[in-house]
């Protein structure tokens, strides 16, 4: 590996991939309701969805282009995001309740990692990027909630 662009490097690697496995959990899970959706508001949740899938992506796309940044490896095997995510992989289809708890889950995971990122690791880059993660799924996460 290249060296160390700070310190800490290392330690920021692995939370990047650590969240970078959590968000392509929790997208694939977002395909999954998506695909999956009925009922009387089809159109409208199936296109809240849409929407919500396309942003997890560019997030995921954001976290493994930061990894680079830090001269290490972006993860990216299906089984390995599996393995490592801290969201519980779907059983069924996924219900828009089901979305918001995993939402709700990294809202509160994600608060630890801006603290690590930034207090522990010294990565105010790094813990930007998170701090903007965070507010979209603040933001997916009241949308959700607001279909009851």
């Amino acid at each position: 590996m290249a060296q160390e662009v700070f310190p800490n490097q290392d330690r920021i690697i692995a939370l990047l991939n650590q969240i970078l496995a959590d968000e392509f959990v929790l997208y694939t899970k977002t395909l999954n309701a998506h695909w999956n959706c009925t009922g009387s508001n089809f159109f409208s949740v199936h296109k809240l969805l849409d929407e919500q899938y396309n942003e997890l992506q560019a997030v995921i796309d954001e976290l493994a282009e930061r990894v680079r940044a830090n001269n290490g490896v972006a993860h990216g095997s299906v089984r390995g995001f599996a393995d490592a995510s801290r969201v519980p992989d779907a059983q069924g289809v996924v219900s828009t309740q089901d979305l918001l708890q995993d939402h709700e889950s990294l809202i509160a995971r994600l608060r630890e990692d801006i603290r690590v990122a930034g207090d522990e690791c010294g990565d105010a880059a790094t813990e930007d990027l998170l701090v903007s993660v965070l507010n979209k799924h603040l933001t997916m996460a009241w949308m959700l909630r607001s279909l009851k």
